[in-house]
């Protein structure tokens, strides 16, 4: 059965992130989204924008942030 509405969580609260994974740079943004086959996730002050294709890309090994900076910008205004 298809979702009809976009489906939003967050990692930790009160502004304190998971502690996992052990390394910072294998941790994803706080906040997430997703709106059909696309999942964005992004910080609480907007920064760290990840954007994933989940039909085409289902492991989330290509960030397409960079090539859709208008998708992005639009699911980050919904997520914050």
């Amino acid at each position: 059965e298809q979702r009809n509405k976009p489906i939003f969580w967050e990692y930790g609260r009160n502004g304190k992130s998971f502690a996992y994974p052990k390394q910072a740079k294998h941790r994803s943004p706080a906040l997430a989204m997703r709106d059909g086959d696309w999942k964005c996730l992004v910080n609480p002050d907007g920064s760290g924008a990840e954007l994933y294709d989940l039909a085409n890309d289902r492991n989330e090994e290509q960030n397409l942030a960079p090539k859709e900076p208008a998708r992005v910008q639009a699911m980050t205004r919904a997520i914050l």
